[in-house]
């Protein structure tokens, strides 16, 4: 391959083209690290949401230790959510059950009605940064339609949550 100066390029512009490129490396750069700091930025409030989005799909708002695992590897809503998110049943449960752990907390009725505007808005804020910081979190945020259709009754029943 020959270099800049081999084909016939004044000196000057070759410096220019230089200097450009070691800009735009910069620049580069610092849109990673922008990235990054997005990505941690929105990190907490997409694992709560993500927690939240699946304590209502278990029907245990209330905060048992392990809602998915209770309901075993054949639970239908298990299964369905499972095929949704191209997973199996038994790696949906182990996830889902890790991010409840983590986030654990009891879901007030009022913030049932939130899902829908929270997942919306949470979604156009997720990168690959943050996918790669919180990679289950995104999954369960991103396909909240099938696991809402999946676990419907959850999401319908707010007299489950004010008991």
């Amino acid at each position: 391959m020959s270099s800049l100066h081999d084909t016939g390029v004044h000196p000057s512009l070759k410096s220019r083209i230089n200097a450009s490129s070691t800009q735009l490396d910069q620049l580069a750069a610092e849109i990673a690290e922008l990235h990054e700091l997005h990505a941690k930025s929105h990190r907490f409030r997409l694992c709560k949401l993500a927690s939240k989005i699946l304590l209502v799909a278990s029907g245990e708002p209330f905060l048992t230790s392990a809602p998915f695992k209770s309901r075993g590897v054949s639970d239908p809503s298990t299964l369905a959510v499972a095929a949704a998110l191209e997973t199996t049943a038994q790696d949906f449960i182990a996830a889902a059950d890790g991010i409840v752990a983590r986030h654990n907390r009891a879901i007030r009725p009022h913030e049932v009605d939130e899902l829908d505007e929270a997942v919306e808005e949470m979604t156009c804020l997720i990168t690959p940064a943050l996918e790669k910081m919180a990679q289950w979190e995104c999954i369960v945020v991103k396909n909240y339609a099938a696991i809402r259709s999946a676990f419907s009754a959850s999401f319908n029943s707010k007299a489950a949550l004010a008991a």
